[in-house]
């Protein structure tokens, strides 16, 4: 497919990445560049609410046109396959070739899933497995443990003893619980 880059004004710059860091570079760069953000999904994740959405509450997704709506990015619903620094241009799953002066390399990061503590298949790192978390958690009640008593262990372990009161749940940490906040943070 030929070079493509949606018009503006500006630099045409292509952010790979939809989550926290290319969502900001994509919103703050529009309103002086073309930009065009790369992401096979339609969805953006808040991967720190993903604890609420184990428990049962809704929202950690929101639909990316909503946060997109009004500005001028373009967002391309395909995975970035290849990066040519040389060409400068990112070629995606569908064929298309995204020409850029400047390039925002924005894929965040992945949990790694391999082995770790007893139980730990059982995880909620993305919107699918605090979903998958979320319906086992309606087979109980049982006892769980939260591993971790930094400030998503605390909140995940808190919401899901008060979502599922019939569940035993313990919160598994080397320190105190909070031990890494401030003094004023864990006074709170």
């Amino acid at each position: 497919m030929p070079k493509q880059q949606p018009g503006g004004a500006g630099h045409g710059v292509v952010v790979v990445g939809a989550g926290y860091a290319g969502m900001m570079a994509a919103l703050r760069l529009a309103p002086h560049h073309r930009v065009t953000l790369v992401d096979p999904s339609e969805r953006f994740t808040e991967r720190i609410r993903l604890h609420e959405l184990a428990a049962g509450r809704p929202g950690a997704g929101h639909a990316l046109a909503d946060f997109l709506s009004g500005t001028k990015v373009a967002h391309v619903a395909s995975r970035a396959v290849a990066i040519d620094t040389g060409g400068r241009s990112v070629r995606t799953d569908d064929g298309r070739e995204l020409p850029y002066d400047r390039l925002v390399y924005a894929l965040g990061s992945r949990t790694d899933t391999r082995g770790g503590a007893l139980g730990s298949g059982d995880r909620a790192y993305t919107a699918e497995t605090a979903a998958e978390l979320r319906k086992r958690l309606l087979d109980g009640p049982g006892s769980l443990a939260v591993v971790g008593g930094g400030l998503t262990g605390i909140e995940l372990a808190a919401e899901l003893a008060e979502g599922h009161p019939g569940w035993e749940v313990r919160l598994l940490t080397a320190d105190e619980p909070g031990a890494g906040l401030s003094a004023r943070g864990r006074a709170h």
